[in-house]
């Protein structure tokens, strides 16, 4: 047979072979759709995965079928340059594809959730310490003149910000905490950049955490959890990253202040400890340092000092043993408390039933273990991988966070979400150095070409799409531009997408967006800063009115009236006593309809001195505001019918109603 004939018939199986594998290519396409359910339930549920795992098998196969190349030559040598080009090509995307894509990703999140923020209502978490805050400045303590458990910490933020910008301005809460999420994306990039050699890892980690938080509706945002934890993760990061004098003293700092926030950071003592003890053996080893453990000494005095300046307020008010004595409320089987060891034991369990924490659990492990067998036979470890035990120890600590609190808020999964995203950034910088480091062609997994460019292309990308549940609810582009529009105008947008799960007439009747709105600008203009304003707003979210509005309440109680929501107890009497003496200079925020609607808060007794000392004033739908009427009105429903007459303010939209 001749040359010519040779390649001629070559060409022609090529041809054959292209035809067939076109062929089978597009009937799976067309055919696939219809042939879905009779997948495995597991593989329907988590399709990206399971496509992703099918991409590196057969990645992994043709690799490994490159060692049999002598029974069809030809096709294996094309084989091995598509592979190679592949390769190439999967180093590019990591350089600068992976970097910009979720980089646009997370500028686009944050674009679209920002401007919107600082018009988002306040829960009722935000509105007590406010509420506290204001009363201690005028001098009612917290914990003995008004009933209290949570710990000082955000009274501490909310008394700054009252002090230096002024009282009742809810815009700065949530800039400030919007300042913090900034500022952990920031200190997470430049700590992946300095501690695993790559910014992406640290980039990936942002984005994951950025998919939870942009996804919370306000009653989950700037919780005190996810700051207390906020300030061991910059604390442990500052000490990893920044190992010296002025990094331990701000990272003792930042513990300090978590535990003014929530005593759970406790948890992490463990984590903290293992990240100072083995930064201070790697600087002593690099020359940094001649006095063993020097600076975790020196962190541990200044924590101690820090801790003794932060909870002075309290030593010097006289009021720390109140507050001792106030915790009793959510001990374990006191009145606030709903725990229980099934409980305990239950959300534990389907935290941990989550895959994706398994997976990242084992993944921690295994790179803490190749991290002790390199350190023993001296080798250099992997990257990563000398900080991965401390980061596992911390997501363990996350784990417990939950599960430990008195009552299962929704917000108390936070720790989790922060540790995770955090926690990714390890394994990530493991794959990165897999994909682009000069030792991939020695691992041998790793002859199937598991660490190779393009199945750590394919895991990089992998990893923030299943971390993420879903896209950002939140995000709204629409939201944000009606924001920077109010904000211009001075009004107020539309309710943002994290307020419509309570604000939404759709959704329940009492509360609209617009009327809540307006009835927090009628009290900032009709009442003056010493004015006493009782909200009695009796149904979920219980609207914030006095912290959004600088206004003190006459309730004795951190939360007001949902005390009783909250706290086994009945005050109504208390409550009532406190309202009838508020004073003249008082108005009552209630909604007559809401009278007999709540078993837990029936509240008769505030309702009679409602009725017999107040009269209503304005009205904003189904909401009233009732301002007092001295001296008291004999019959009770006459005062229903009175309207006091004040002059109309050109910012509302409406006399009465929506």
């Amino acid at each position: 047979m001749t040359l010519m004939a040779r390649i001629r018939g070559a060409a022609a199986w090529r041809l054959l072979g292209v035809s067939l594998a076109g062929t089978v290519l597009v009937v799976a396409v067309l055919v696939a759709p219809e042939l879905t359910w009779m997948l495995p339930r597991i593989i329907r549920e988590h399709p990206i995965e399971w496509t992703a795992a099918a991409l590196v098998s057969a990645y992994a196969l043709l690799r490994l079928g490159l060692g049999g190349r002598g029974l069809v030559p030809g096709f294996w040598c094309s084989a091995s340059r598509i592979l190679d080009l592949v390769d190439r090509s999967s180093i590019v995307m990591i350089r600068w594809g992976l970097p910009a894509v979720f980089g646009g990703l997370g500028l686009w999140w944050l674009a679209t959730w920002l401007p919107q923020y600082p018009f988002w209502p306040w829960c009722r978490d935000e509105d007590t310490f406010a509420m506290l805050a204001m009363s201690w400045e005028v001098g009612d303590l917290p914990y003995r003149d008004i009933r209290a458990y949570n710990f000082p910490g955000h009274i501490y933020l909310h008394w700054l910000l009252g002090k230096t910008l002024g009282w009742g301005r809810p815009a700065a809460f949530y800039i400030f905490d919007g300042g913090l999420l900034l500022l952990l994306v920031g200190v997470t990039i430049a700590w992946s950049r300095r501690c695993l050699g790559h910014f992406l890892p640290g980039l990936i980690s942002s984005l994951i955490f950025l998919g939870s938080y942009l996804d919370f509706h306000f009653e989950t945002v700037a919780e005190r959890d996810w700051h207390a934890t906020l300030a061991v993760v910059l604390a442990m990061m500052l000490v990893q990253g920044w190992f010296s004098r002025l990094a331990v003293w701000l990272s003792a700092f930042l513990v300090a202040v978590a535990f003014t926030i929530r005593p759970h950071v406790l948890l992490f003592a463990p984590a903290l400890a293992l990240t100072l003890t083995r930064r201070d053996a790697a600087d002593r080893q690099a020359g940094g340092s001649s006095r063993p453990w020097a600076l975790v000494w020196e962190w541990l005095i200044a924590g101690m000092l820090f801790t003794t300046l932060l909870w002075w307020p309290l030593v010097r008010s006289g009021i720390l043993g109140d507050f001792v004595r106030g915790l009793k409320v959510a001990a374990y089987g006191g009145p606030y408390s709903r725990a229980s060891l099934s409980q305990t034991v239950k959300v534990l369990v389907d935290d941990l039933s989550d895959p994706r924490t398994l997976v990242l659990l084992g993944l921690l492990g295994l790179l803490s273990w190749l991290s002790w067998r390199n350190g023993r036979s001296g080798s250099r470890p992997r990257r990563g991988g000398e900080l991965a035990l401390c980061w596992l120890l911390a997501l363990w600590a996350s784990l417990f966070y939950r599960p430990l609190h008195p009552v299962q808020h929704f917000y108390l999964v936070t720790p989790l979400r922060l540790l995770t995203a955090i926690a990714w950034a390890i394994p990530s910088a493991a794959i990165l150095e897999s994909a682009l480091g000069p030792s991939r062609s020695r691992l041998g997994l790793l002859r199937l070409g598991l660490l190779r460019p393009w199945p750590c292309l394919i895991a990089l990308g992998l990893i923030p799409g299943t971390a993420i549940p879903r896209f950002p609810q939140s995000c709204s582009l629409e939201a944000s531009v009606q924001a920077v529009q109010a904000a211009l105008q001075g009004s107020w947008p539309d309710a943002p997408p994290a307020a419509r799960i309570w604000y939404d007439p759709k959704r329940q009747p009492f509360y609209t967006w617009d009327g809540y709105q307006r009835l927090l600008r009628y009290i900032r203009v009709a009442t003056g800063p010493q004015t006493i304003v009782a909200n009695v707003l009796k149904n979920p979210p219980f609207p914030a009115v006095n912290g959004p509005t600088g206004r003190r309440s006459p309730f004795r109680a951190e939360s007001g009236i949902t005390w009783m929501w909250l706290v086994n107890q009945d005050l109504d009497e208390e409550f009532a006593r406190d309202l009838d003496r508020a004073g003249p200079d008082s108005v009552v925020v209630w909604s007559p309809t809401e009278i007999g609607t709540q078993p837990r808060l029936e509240l008769k007794q505030v309702t009679e001195v409602i009725q017999r000392r107040y009269a209503l004033e304005r009205q904003f739908g189904t909401v009233e505001v009732w301002r007092r009427a001295e001296p008291a009105v004999g019959n009770p429903t006459s005062s229903r019918n009175e309207v006091c007459q004040l002059p109309n303010f050109p910012e509302d939209r409406s006399q009465s109603g929506d």
